[in-house]
This record gives C-alpha cells, structure tokens and sequence, in this order.
C-alpha cells in the first residue's frame, strides 16, 4: 500500500522534527523521503511542511493533515487487528499512556494476565502526565489513557472507571485506631501529619502531630 507508506513517512517526519532525522529512523536517504513529501505536497495542492534552518514543522494545512493521518493509520490497525480475529488468533499492538502510579504494579500484571491468553497481542507502555495522557489520545500515539482525574470527558469514550479508594497506616497507639470505621470528615478533626504516600498504592503514612 504505496499511499500507506507515504502517510507513514510523513508521520515520522513530524515526530522527529526533521527529514534527516526521520530517514534515518526509516531507513531511506533523506533525498528519497524527501521526494515523497513534495510528491504528497504537490498532490494536495499545499505544502505540509514549513522548512527551516534546523528541520521542519507543521504548516496550517500540514496540521490538519497529519490529523487525518494519524485517524486513517489507527483505523488500519484496527482493521489488521479484526482480519486477525478471523483466524481465531488474535494480533496486535496496543500503546497505553499512563501515570507513575500504575506502571510498578497494576499494568504489567494485568497485561501479563492478558498476554497468557493473547500471547500475539504485544503492548507499549508510555509515562506520561494527565495532561499529555489525554493528548497522545488526540494525536493517537496511545490507544489507552489510564489517569486519575481526567479532564476532557467530552472528547472521549471512558471504557471503564474504577474508585480509588485511601488507606491509612499509623501506630497502634495513634488515636485514630480506635475509630472503625475512621470517617474522613470526622478525621479532619484530629491533628495528623501526613509523612509520605506509598506510590501507586493509594496509602498515606500517617503519624499524629506534636
């Protein structure tokens, strides 16, 4: 699919920020990538890049296509994907953006778990904040977003949420033992100082102020 391999190339250009760069990562001569680019770029009718001393970025027209290619590019995954499924035998890859929190634990067990019965299915997992989590989505470099507190519902679907719940850990004399259940409003009564979090865990260590 020569048009397939055009937008491919035009995609790693933008993620490298030069067609030196992007050839390279590639395996062509710059000349030659270069070459497909004025070939898309005289086809459109428009140029796609802006050249500069040190490298290329987006023009108006050029970030408009590069939406639209990366819409067609995810969408042929998925269509890979699916023609996979017929054989009974499922492929694929699936990128995950998500936070700090998730990556020590919760991620490699239940992609383990999936993996023992996808074993053809492989996964990247990205670190990123709430904020670029919610943007590899829009420029669809992640398939998934796991964060806490996402922002912009509206432009998504949310496949699953799940409550995080608090756990507190103290001394067997800290006076917060005693209270079972320990409600949170009744809580924020009793000085306390709350010395770190247990990451990813949602557990505080808590120790009662002087």
């Amino acid at each position: 699919m020569r048009y397939l391999s055009s937008i491919r190339y035009i995609d790693a250009v933008v993620k490298a920020g030069s067609i030196r760069a992007a050839a390279d990562t590639l395996a062509i001569t710059s000349t030659a990538l270069n070459r497909r680019i004025l070939a898309m770029e005289e086809e459109l009718g428009v140029p796609i890049f802006e050249r500069l001393p040190h490298g290329v970025r987006l023009s108006a027209a050029g970030e408009i296509y590069i939406h639209h290619i990366r819409n067609q590019l995810s969408d042929m995954e998925r269509v890979r994907s699916q023609i996979a499924d017929l054989s009974g035998v499922r492929r694929g890859h699936v990128s995950i953006a998500c936070s700090q929190a998730l990556l020590p634990y919760f991620l490699p067990n239940q992609i383990a778990l999936y993996r023992k019965e996808h074993p053809n299915v492989t996964f990247g997992v990205h670190l990123r904040d709430r904020e670029a989590a919610e943007g590899a989505l829009v420029d669809h470099s992640a398939d998934l977003a796991v964060v806490f507190e996402p922002v912009r519902l509206t432009d998504f679907m949310t496949l699953i949420r799940v409550r995080q719940p608090v756990h507190a850990v103290m001394s067997p004399d800290h006076p917060w033992r005693r209270r079972r259940p320990c409600v949170y409003p009744t809580a924020l009564t009793i000085p306390f100082h709350c010395r770190r979090r247990l990451t990813g865990s949602g557990i505080f260590w808590i120790s009662q102020c002087e």
